[in-house]
């Protein structure tokens, strides 16, 4: 897998996540509460990605205000845009 870029990110831990017009361009969005996260596709395409933080799905690991780490890797549709999360940086491939 090549990566085509890297993305600095941001984490925004909130009880709601924002509408998709209010997001910030490269900010993960956390809701601990209501176990999601969700962001704007790191295309560039202005599509919502949505995903769901459980067990048996992906998890969210935060290692202080600026660095987070996701796992699985996310496939955004419907751009089908396919990065992994390490350390606050998005590689996208």
């Amino acid at each position: 897998m090549k990566t085509i870029k890297k993305v600095q990110l941001k984490l925004n831990e909130c009880k709601y996540i924002p509408f998709l017009d209010d997001m910030e361009e490269n900010t993960m969005y956390y809701s601990k509460e209501f176990q999601v996260a969700s962001h704007k596709c790191f295309c560039g395409k202005n599509h919502e990605c949505v995903t769901p933080i459980m067990d048996n799905m992906w998890s969210i690991e935060i290692i202080n205000s600026d660095k987070f780490t996701m796992k699985p890797s996310i496939l955004n549709n419907p751009c089908k845009c396919h990065y992994i999360i390490t350390n606050g940086i998005a590689n996208v491939v």
